[in-house]
This record gives structure tokens, C-alpha cells and sequence, in this order.
């Protein structure tokens, strides 16, 4: 995080912020406004396991960049089940 304001509402879409994302600190995903406020869009990005991803915005002069994360392969599903039970309560 670079500079900070005090007029910065997180609230409040806009249209006009430079918004990416990093893969592997190395592959540049670019995410375009569809001239609709707060809604940017990449086309290209398919998240991997394995790999690091990092976003990034900036915006008049404000820069955020979140923590690196590493997409975690999920846990595969063998079997599931429910078990119901009733408790007394006082």
C-alpha cells in the first residue's frame, strides 16, 4: 500500500481503477471495466492449483495489492453422510 486518503470510500463503485491480477508473480491478468460501475471483467484467467495469485488495484493515486495466495487442491469427496441426533436442553 502506497499512499492513503481520507476521501477514499470503499463503498462506492467505480469505473476508472487499474485492476490485475498476478499469477506466479510472473502472467499479467488485466481486468477491463464493461463500462458498468464496479464491474470489471477477465476472460482469460483460469485459476490453477498450485499456483500464486496476487491482486492488485490502483486507483487515483491509491495503490492496494492483497497477500499472495496459492490455490490448495480441494479435498476429494469418498463418501458423505449425515448423522441426525437430538439433544435436551434446560
Amino acid at each position: 500500500v502506497a499512499n492513503e486518503s481520507n476521501d477514499f470510500q470503499a463503498n462506492q463503485p467505480v469505473s476508472d481503477a487499474e485492476v490485475y491480477i498476478l499469477e506466479n508473480n510472473k502472467i499479467k491478468y488485466t481486468f477491463k471495466n464493461d463500462n458498468t460501475l464496479g464491474h470489471f471483467k477477465n476472460e482469460e484467467l483460469e485459476v490453477k492449483e498450485s499456483r500464486d495469485y496476487q491482486l492488485f488495484i490502483n486507483y487515483k493515486g491509491i495503490q492496494y495489492s492483497s497477500e499472495i495466495e496459492t490455490l490448495i487442491a480441494p479435498i476429494p469427496i469418498n463418501n458423505v453422510r449425515t448423522v441426525v441426533t437430538n439433544e435436551q436442553r434446560n
